[in-house]
């Protein structure tokens, strides 16, 4: 969703910046992960909005993310803020949807202080 200008509207830049306080939760992260996924080029809102997730996650997570692992955290965070299926979320991070969804499981557990163990 571009305008003629070639800028991003501003509801794909709210979403992209609302779905970086979700993961993060300090505006200035937001704002700098939502700046660096806007650089990253042309696409639909949902591509910019899972580029937001993966680097919020990446860069500093809130505390309900800090005790996933980095993949995790990207798996988790594109699921719950991002909405993005199992499939949706294999496609993005280059996995296996079974590997997506271990991600996932093992993710909310560490949150839960559950084991991780997936057979």
């Amino acid at each position: 969703m571009e305008s003629c200008d070639g800028d991003r509207s501003e509801s794909v830049v709210a979403s992209a910046y609302g779905a970086a306080m979700a993961v993060s939760a300090n505006p200035a992260v937001a704002q700098h992960v939502t700046a660096v996924a806007l650089e990253g080029g042309p696409g639909e809102e949902h591509e910019l909005v899972r580029r937001t997730l993966r680097l919020a996650a990446r860069t500093a997570p809130a505390p309900q993310y800090r005790r996933m692992s980095i993949e995790q955290r990207e798996a988790v965070a594109l699921a719950r803020p991002g909405g993005a299926t199992a499939d949706e979320i294999a496609a993005t991070l280059g996995v296996s949807a079974r590997e997506a969804k271990r991600r996932m499981l093992e993710g909310l557990r560490a949150t839960a202080g559950a084991p991780a163990q997936v057979r």
